[in-house]
């Protein structure tokens, strides 16, 4: 990239808009037309020192002298696949030298990135898992089973608890399920508050998207101290957002910066040392200076996370040549008995 980077001062004869436009393609008169992915950002950094700017392709061929309506600093490189990409900002006589300003802060950052983008499990992929009798299309079937087991635990007159805290994307419960009556157990100041319950007639439901790892603390110690605990078997359990955290951890061990979109889902895991953690809920609050010495960035979001990871990486494909790694966890629980286990004789 940077053996084809190009910094130039170019001129427009386009009838502009607004005082400054933030252009979104340019036709250059060496390279062609080229598209400015990274526009959301220099017009957000504009805004910030209250400038009004617009965002809009410019049309007309750009020239490299002569009379124009504005001037258009302008940054460009070739991607390894030959295609051009330009950060360019029109700007009338009295916003020349903030334009400038504004293409050369972000030109600084461009390089070679990659993103790792943790991705939530195949839709469905509960209900494919285990069947059934009566599940509507698109319901989780393992929720819905935790809800049957609620029903059933409580129609045989056990004290049902409710043990974790939904921390995911989905409807933790169908209209249909009724949990009221449950003793909700989330963390283990709950559990001295249980009181003197009769341990024989006492059954545990995990909450559907509670990551697991969460719930065997409170298990393990509802175990020591009701034996007679009763309970869904671990098959049932949902790995949803175990497999979410395990996989944002891992993006986020490799990364220099993680990114988190929107509204969190959880808190983020504890990134190793020197790994800073920035909160967006718009591209435009992520500034040139988050972006130094960043190679790897992790992003974090949910299924409606605004902005979207789409969006996000769109932007930053217009800093420099940009790989996209996604990557998921998924745990499979199986077997429901002895049958499926397999001895080895000695």
């Amino acid at each position: 990239m940077n053996r084809t980077r190009r910094s130039e001062q170019l001129t427009t004869s386009e009838e502009l808009p607004d005082d400054v436009v933030v252009a979104t393609s340019v036709v250059h008169p060496g390279r062609g037309r080229m598209d400015c992915p990274s526009a959301p950002f220099l017009r957000a950094w504009l805004t910030d020192r209250g400038v009004p700017a617009g965002l809009a392709p410019l049309e007309q061929p750009l020239t490299s002298g002569g009379p124009g309506t504005a001037s258009v600093p302008l940054v460009s490189y070739l991607d390894p696949d030959g295609r051009a990409v330009g950060l360019a900002v029109a700007a009338r006589k009295r916003y020349a030298d903030l334009a400038r300003e504004c293409v050369d802060e972000w030109s600084a950052v461009l390089r070679t990135r990659r993103v790792i983008l943790p991705v939530w499990p195949e839709q469905g992929r509960g209900r494919r898992e285990i069947r059934v009798p009566g599940a509507r299309l698109g319901e989780c079937a393992k929720a819905r089973r935790a809800w049957a087991s609620v029903r059933r635990f409580r129609e045989r007159g056990d004290t049902v608890l409710l043990l974790g805290q939904a921390n995911g994307h989905r409807q933790d419960r169908p209209a249909t399920a009724d949990p009221e009556g449950c003793v909700t157990v989330v963390e283990p100041a709950d559990l001295a508050r249980l009181g003197d319950l009769d341990g024989s007639r006492l059954s545990f439901v995990i909450r559907p998207c509670a990551p697991i790892e969460d719930v065997t603390p409170l298990l393990r110690a509802l175990r020591d101290r009701f034996p007679l605990l009763r309970g869904q078997h671990p098959a049932e359990w949902c790995y949803v957002m175990s497999d979410r955290r395990s996989s944002l951890r891992l993006a986020t061990e490799a990364a220099d910066l993680l990114l988190v979109l929107g509204r969190p889902d959880g808190p983020p895991p504890a990134p190793r040392a020197m790994v800073p953690v920035r909160y967006l809920s718009s591209l435009g609050d992520l500034r040139p200076q988050h972006l130094l010495r960043t190679y790897t960035i992790a992003v974090s979001a949910t299924e409606s996370s605004a902005p979207t990871p789409e969006e996000l990486i769109g932007a930053l494909s217009g800093l420099g040549p940009l790989s996209v790694v996604k990557h998921r966890v998924t745990s499979s629980a199986g077997g429901l008995g002895v049958q499926n286990a397999k001895y080895v004789k000695n």
